[in-house]
């Protein structure tokens, strides 16, 4: 005999296949909410680090080709969260900006100019279940001149962690709504 009275057992009953029903729907709307979501956060974080490269490459540019100070260069690259960037124009390409003495092992390559949000989706899952610390290649074009293509190399944990960060939020956002 049941230990628990009949009318508390909802398992056969319609009320607990509503219930059921229910939250399998709930749970297929959150992931239909938070699997774009993750993929746009992915291409939104990727962007901003190109972005912040570019800038930290038009100062070598700026400097007329001459080697900018290792203090200049180590805070250039440490603001753009980045260990290595070089640009390509039409017709030339600058010399790298990079840190002294990296080592750089290079794990997963990245072309912004073609990554779709399917793929950015697809991408960040990867990032999230992947425990590897190699290094990421970044390619994208410049802030405001598509014809300036931005090469990077970052460092993977801050990418991964901004995903986790983001996914959280993301989670919360749709558990509330």
């Amino acid at each position: 005999m049941s230990a628990v009275p009949p009318l508390m057992q909802p398992r056969g009953s319609l009320t607990g296949l509503l219930l059921r029903l229910v939250a399998v729907f709930a749970a297929l709307a959150l992931l239909t909410i938070l699997l774009p979501a993750l993929g746009s956060a992915c291409q939104d974080w990727l962007e901003a680090r190109v972005n912040g490269a570019h800038l930290a490459a038009l100062a070598l540019e700026a400097s007329g080709g001459d080697m900018l100070e290792p203090a200049l260069q180590e805070q250039l690259l440490t603001l753009a969260g980045v260990e290595l960037v070089s640009l390509r124009k039409p017709g030339r390409r600058l010399l790298p900006l990079m840190r002294e003495g990296q080592d750089l092992t290079i794990g997963l390559t990245i072309d912004l100019r073609s990554l779709s949000l399917p793929r950015a989706t697809v991408l960040a899952l990867r990032l999230l279940a992947s425990d590897d610390t190699a290094a990421v290649r970044v390619i994208g074009t410049g802030l405001g001149d598509p014809g300036t293509i931005v090469d990077l190399v970052m460092a993977r944990p801050p990418l991964v962690a901004a995903l986790q960060s983001a996914a959280i939020r993301i989670f919360i956002a749709g558990a509330v709504i």
